[in-house]
């Protein structure tokens, strides 16, 4: 493994499955039914050599807090990655200080949707990390939650590595193969900005 991935991905392997009920997400068990076929993918990645299409993340440009749920001084902030891979004209992202977390909304995912991948910036002297978690609904009907990794971030804006998080983890499917995730980020050290979230579909390549 090289030095770039060892700083950049500091935890790759899924970590045991811990029950934890979100009472955001409880609330409403509607979202977990989202179909995948429509989807829109682009190629975010592309000039740093990673051509395959991906699909945001619901609210992943984090231009409103309309599909997250902040807690602990989480917070939209003034600042977009500066590389417009959405769009030009975008203006804001995600602000971790320790202990704060974001939470998104589900989306439909499949086996096949195996990667995660954003871009990432720290505000510190020192690299910043942050948790990331996938949140699901188990067969008994409550939420789970599982830790698929943990990611540092450097000074300037950079693409994260593709992360895999759906390894190993019991997600039940339904008939069409596909299930719905959540994802949380959590800040552990330093100040972490997030921006351009996305997710590989090689499930509809």
């Amino acid at each position: 493994m090289d030095v770039e991935r060892r700083t950049w991905i500091a935890v790759g392997a899924v970590l045991a499955a811990v029950a934890c009920v979100s009472p955001a997400l409880a609330e409403d068990s509607a979202p977990w039914g989202a179909p995948c076929t429509s989807q829109v993918v682009a190629s975010p990645f592309a000039r740093w050599a990673d051509g395959q299409p991906y699909t945001l993340v619901p609210g992943g440009t984090f231009e409103s807090s309309d599909s997250w749920t902040l807690a602990s001084g989480a917070a939209i902030v003034g600042g977009n990655e500066p590389f417009d891979v959405h769009g030009p004209g975008e203006k804001s992202s995600l602000l971790l200080p320790p202990g704060a977390s974001a939470t998104s909304k589900p989306m439909c995912v499949s086996l096949q949707h195996p990667t995660i991948r954003m871009f990432v910036r720290n505000l510190g002297s020192k690299f910043s990390f942050f948790r990331m978690q996938a949140i699901y609904q188990a067969s008994d009907g409550n939420l789970r939650t599982v830790e698929f990794a943990k990611l540092a971030a450097s000074p300037a804006w950079r693409p994260s590595p593709a992360i895999p998080y759906l390894v190993n983890v019991d997600v039940p499917l339904d008939g069409n193969g596909t299930t719905a995730v959540a994802f949380r980020f959590t800040g552990l050290s330093g100040v972490t900005m997030v921006d351009d979230v996305y997710v590989d579909p090689r499930a509809w390549h």
